[in-house]
């Protein structure tokens, strides 16, 4: 009775690491290009036009626009935990809040060429939530 089990088993499991080998449509898609002389003219003359672009753009900088609209949002820092409230300053607050806008408006070294201003702020809010 196992080994009747055992071999449909077997085979099912093989069957669909089978399947898992199959070829990328990627490939298969550049398999009928190539096989195509005029798609492959086609796509060779493509492929190097950007080529020659990405070349192009290399040493150009990004230009930035400083943008116009400036979002403020007020924030509530709810302190949970016992004895939380009472080692923590208002000063160690607002030094967070301060890096939290540091990082938003790239004032923090990103390593990234293209980061910019996120032209977004945050206050701490004047009022409470409602409950």
């Amino acid at each position: 009775m196992k080994k009747i089990f055992l071999i449909p088993l077997i085979l099912f499991l093989f069957n669909n690491i089978l399947k898992a080998q199959e070829t990328c449509g990627h490939e298969t898609y550049l398999n009928k290009i190539y096989n195509d002389s005029i798609a492959k003219t086609e796509f060779d003359s493509i492929r190097s036009q950007i080529r020659a672009q990405i070349q192009k753009n290399i040493g150009i900088q990004p230009k930035f626009v400083l943008q116009t609209n400036s979002y403020v949002i007020p924030v509530v820092f709810h302190l949970i935990g016992g004895g939380v409230s009472s080692t923590l300053t208002d000063a160690q607050v607002q030094t967070q809040l301060t890096i939290l806008n540091d990082g938003f408006s790239n004032n923090l070294g990103s390593t990234f060429g293209v980061a910019d201003d996120a032209q977004i702020r945050f206050c701490l809010a004047q009022t409470a939530p409602p409950m």
